[in-house]
């Protein structure tokens, strides 16, 4: 990589952090939704989507029924599961201009426009596991989604998803993640620090939840 793709590609990971407002967060991957996997996998080795499949494939089996792929951008994390024979995966994003991308990938069976903010248009226990690569980072979304995002997981259905160091505790995801295993709703099957790029700074948290049965 040249010395001008590796600063385009740095740029984008900088802007990428810096969002503030979802506006700004939506307008930024509609506008790079074309250039994103050459941004992220050529530009900066971005190996969170394969580390986290992998993650998620010791516990939860190919044919053990239909997976969520949260946040699932231009279909990056939905390509490694693929590989590792998972074949019911339904994408959800929020930019329609990523989904577009993620759709000529061919990988998943279907692909849903919405916010997680929101409530998600899912039915109770849809999902027997669900997976999330690079959403919750730095100015990106938080930890409120996640009791939506419980709610359309079966009973002993995992979870697993990254979450930035930066905003482990600031954003609340510690104190989220504490309150629900305190209540019995989720068991921490899997969680360490790694890192979302080849040689980067290791600055990803990697975790994998069970709802309890």
């Amino acid at each position: 990589m040249g010395d001008s793709d590796e600063r385009k590609a740095k740029a984008f990971l900088r802007d990428a952090y810096s969002l503030v407002t979802a506006s700004d967060t939506l307008a930024f991957y509609d506008r790079w939704a074309e250039e994103y996997d050459a941004q992220l996998e050529r530009g900066l080795h971005y190996i969170a989507p394969r580390e986290l499949a992998r993650a998620l494939a010791v516990h939860y089996g190919a044919e053990d029924g239909a997976l969520l792929d949260v946040g699932c951008g231009t279909g990056l994390t939905g390509c490694c599961l693929k590989e590792m024979g998972f074949s019911i995966i339904d994408g959800l994003d929020f930019s329609g201009a990523m989904l577009d991308q993620s759709r000529e990938k061919g990988v998943y069976r279907n692909l849903i426009e919405a916010d997680l903010n929101g409530v998600l248009p899912f039915e109770d226990g849809a999902y027997g596991a669900a997976i999330s690569t690079g959403t919750f980072t730095l100015g990106h979304v938080g930890p409120e989604p996640m009791d939506e995002l419980l709610r359309a997981l079966a009973p002993g259905a995992f979870f697993a998803c990254t979450v930035h160091a930066g905003i482990w505790d600031s954003k609340g995801f510690s104190t989220k993640f504490d309150a629900l295993q305190s209540a019995g709703i989720v068991r921490v099957v899997e969680q360490r620090t790694g890192c979302f790029f080849e040689g980067a700074e290791p600055v990803a948290k990697y975790c994998v939840f069970q709802k309890a049965e």
